[in-house]
């Protein structure tokens, strides 16, 4: 019989709820009220900033943001804890960069993105893949995009590469949430939502004014927007993405880094780093996973995207793939009796008619 926690969702849309109201409270009464996966609330102190934002070392600032915890956080744990009684969303101050690029600047550099993304072959593959997919046969109601990083943030060790018209990968990443929503959209613009903890005021205005949405908060609140007719995008992400999703909803699309081979040590990982977990291999189960015939990305290097087997999503894409194979067996067999024409002194020959409907 399995562990008792597994009959027990970690996150629920109601400890979302809770952990985002109760961090704005914490403002005031320096006081949290945590939920653990059995439903009981525990209040904890959370003091100020441990450094005032003022005084903090260089460029940049501390906020209170989430802090997830997921399974494999729970078997580490100590073993006289009940199951119950495990905390999987907590809160802690973290250290952010302000902006050293001025709002026009940002706003410079992401429409040059952008352009640049829109006219790329990657950017060509990923409207084909989603078109194909079916997408425009199940209306997609948003793209929901985590963690793609702050674009208004400058390394001083990339300003040379920078310089020359390039733009960073974050720049990048929110041209390809473009571009996923416009290939979805039909008369109606599928609106773009996106979360990070990272985003400056500066990184906020200037997406708002690419009809961005900016999920505000401190880092939970998104998740519970994911639902089923949703594209959910997330590379390389710093909290548990997949153990999220697998408790919250069933997305129509997600693209994010492949699960690890079956039989790999579930705890040998980087607890930080969206591991593999029962509950996820289990929700993936229900997708086939998609690699993009690509040789090089500048956007989502390490991810597939998984597309839903139920529904008319799944059903459309697996049309066109035998669609695809048709077609390249026509083609081959063209190629085969031209060749078999040139070099055979018969005229007759047989003819290949194959009828591809849509």
């Amino acid at each position: 019989m399995p562990p008792q926690h597994l009959h027990r969702p970690f996150y629920t849309p109601e400890m979302l709820r809770n952990i985002e109201e109760s961090l704005l409270a914490a403002k005031s009464v320096r006081l949290l009220r945590l939920l653990d996966i059995g439903g009981r609330a525990k209040l904890i102190q959370f003091p100020c900033p441990t450094v005032p934002s003022h005084l903090a070392q260089g460029n940049t600032e501390q906020r209170a943001t989430v802090t997830f915890y997921d399974e494999t956080q729970f078997l580490l744990g100590p073993v006289f804890v009940p199951s119950s009684r495990f905390i999987s969303l907590s809160a802690e101050y973290r250290q952010f960069r302000l902006p050293n690029q001025s709002e026009k600047r940002t706003r410079a550099r992401l429409h040059d993105a952008v352009g640049l993304f829109k006219e790329s072959s990657e950017a060509h593959e990923i409207k084909t893949f989603i078109r194909n997919a079916g997408a425009m046969r199940v209306r997609m109601n948003r793209v929901v995009a985590f963690g793609l990083g702050c674009i208004s943030f400058v390394h001083p060790e990339a300003a040379e590469y920078d310089a020359v018209g390039r733009c960073l990968a974050s720049l990048y990443q929110h041209a390809a949430a473009i571009v996923v929503a416009q290939a979805v959209s039909t008369t109606t613009p599928v609106p773009i939502l996106v979360q990070d903890p990272a985003y400056t005021d500066v990184c906020k205005r200037v997406l708002r004014s690419f009809s961005l949405e900016v999920i505000d908060g401190f880092g939970a609140k998104g998740f519970s927007m994911i639902n089923n007719r949703t594209i959910v995008l997330g590379h390389r992400p710093d909290f548990p993405l997949r153990s999220l999703i697998a408790d919250l909803a069933r997305p129509a699309l997600i693209c994010m880094k492949a699960e690890r081979p079956s039989g790999v040590e579930e705890l040998n990982v980087d607890l930080g780093k969206d591991p593999d977990t029962p509950r996820s291999r289990a929700m993936l189960k229900g997708y086939r996973k998609v690699t993009l015939p690509l040789q090089e990305k500048s956007v989502f290097w390490d991810n597939v995207w998984f597309v839903k087997k139920d529904g008319s999503f799944y059903t459309r894409f697996l049309e066109l793939q035998e669609k695809k194979k048709a077609i390249n067996k026509y083609k081959e067999g063209q190629k085969d009796s031209r060749e078999n024409k040139s070099s055979s002194s018969d005229p007759s020959s047989d003819k290949i008619v194959i009828e591809i409907s849509d």
